[in-house]
């Protein structure tokens, strides 16, 4: 696949290529000439990077009514003409118009074959159109805010440019549900596979491993956890001990009761060595960093066995 081309014999220095890893069909697509259910995603084997010449496509919001939409557009590389045998070279764009379905559903128009997962885009008189080649590309339309949508994706249509015969589209907004279900699916599938089985902790005094296991009482075990890893963080060790203010304590006061502490003894506690402001900084710095990542492992790890839960 490519991306950010313009003219496809002479790629410039923006564009892109991919190769496609997985392609996913739509379930009621059925192929043989009918074009049900005319929509498929596709999987890259490397993410694109996004510039001047590539930017991520907007769908419209449940909210926005298509139908309104006056002033919108048809892009692609097929034929110039419905006799023609050869694809343009250069990136080809047209300016069409929103046809009610009912009217394209007409008996003198596509006489019933529209459904409602279909746009009609075009113009009664014809002349201007999309055609061969050109399916699978956007229909966009402008919105309030003058940004561009994909409202649709070139599907079909009788001939090109034909008198009341506008070209057929399949309708995002009807099938963003379907599309939002694929990627969330694909995205748990490898959310599994990373799962994390153990995660592994070094501070000053010791390493601690802590063992991730799916079960009905991981989510008060994982608390537990944390609590500890807490204190522990910010207990003062002798060994590199940090001074707090005299009059804005670090912490609250915590009760004896709700405070949870390692019972492994601390071995070779040397004499406290005195930390000027620079290495005070740098190891409550480093506490903290320690911290954020700890607390994220945990809230994600977590999330995913709960999906794997969920899956099993």
């Amino acid at each position: 696949m490519v991306f950010g081309a313009h003219k496809l014999s002479e790629l410039g220095p923006d564009t892109q290529t991919r190769k496609i890893k997985k392609l996913i069909v739509h379930e009621e697509y059925s192929g043989e000439g009918k074009q049900i259910y005319d929509m498929a995603l596709v999987r890259l084997d490397e993410p694109i990077t996004f510039n001047n010449y590539i930017q991520p496509a907007c769908f419209p919001s449940k909210s926005i009514k298509v139908e309104h939409m006056t002033k919108c557009q048809v892009a692609g590389w097929g034929v110039l003409s419905e006799k023609s045998k050869e694809s343009a070279d250069i990136l080809q764009e047209a300016s069409v118009t929103l046809i009610p379905n009912t009217l394209c559903n007409s008996k003198d128009w596509y006489n019933g074959k529209i459904e409602e997962y279909n746009l009609c885009a075009g113009h009664k008189e014809g002349k201007i159109d999309s055609c061969q080649g050109d399916s699978g590309g956007p229909l966009m339309c402008r919105t309030k805010s003058n940004d561009f949508a994909v409202v649709g994706v070139t599907s079909w249509g009788s001939g090109c440019a034909r008198q009341q015969r506008p070209g057929i589209y399949s309708s995002i907004q009807y099938f963003t549900e379907w599309i939002n279900t694929k990627l969330y699916k694909e995205v748990k599938k490898r959310s599994k596979r990373s799962v994390l089985k153990k995660i592994f902790f070094q501070n000053d005094l010791e390493t601690k491993s802590l063992n991730m296991k799916v079960n009905t009482a991981n989510q008060h075990n994982t608390k537990n956890k944390l609590k500890l890893y807490l204190v522990d963080a910010f207990k003062t060790n002798t060994a590199t001990p940090l001074p707090r203010s005299e009059n804005r304590p670090l912490t609250k006061p915590v009760p004896n009761n709700q405070i949870t502490t390692d019972t492994k003894s601390v071995q070779h506690i040397q004499d406290p060595p005195k930390l000027d402001q620079k290495n005070l900084l740098q190891s409550l710095w480093h506490r903290l960093t320690q911290i954020y990542k700890w607390i994220t492992t945990v809230l994600v790890s977590g999330s995913l066995m709960d999906t794997v839960q969920d899956n099993n």
